[in-house]
């Protein structure tokens, strides 16, 4: 028997079966990472130039037409981990909302994301 007690619920959900209680866990941590973090990258500096969205991990930006192509960031809330490589491979760089030049998440250009311009390929959310 597992058991789990969710965060805004008032009672214990009991599971005799593996496979319900991973489905379960699956779904509180996709609540608690689009609850938690967002994080916009834009092509270009100074938040020019298109940007994609990101509210949970991203393992290739080839799929939203965006790899190699980060030039600045915009963290609304959260910790974000950008990577050089798909897979959250590679050397990487953590951006935060409290981070950047003047301390409120954003990072106007490569200057502030390591010097690394048309560089990252994926993003982790961080926890903790």
């Amino acid at each position: 028997m597992f058991s789990i007690k969710r965060k805004n619920s008032p009672r214990n959900l009991s599971y005799t079966d593996e496979k319900k209680l991973f489905n379960e866990i699956s779904e509180l941590e996709a609540e608690t990472v689009s609850g938690g973090a967002e994080i916009f990258i834009y092509r270009d500096f100074n938040y020019k130039g298109g940007a994609i969205q990101l509210k949970k991990d991203q393992k290739e930006f080839g799929s939203l037409n965006f790899n190699d192509l980060a030039s600045s960031v915009k963290v609304i809330s959260g910790t974000f981990t950008l990577y050089r490589d798909n897979n959250f491979k590679g050397p990487s760089i953590t951006v935060s909302a409290k981070g950047g030049p003047a301390n409120n998440g954003q990072y106007p250009n490569s200057s502030w994301l390591g010097g690394r311009n048309d560089y990252f390929s994926s993003a982790r959310v961080n926890f903790g």
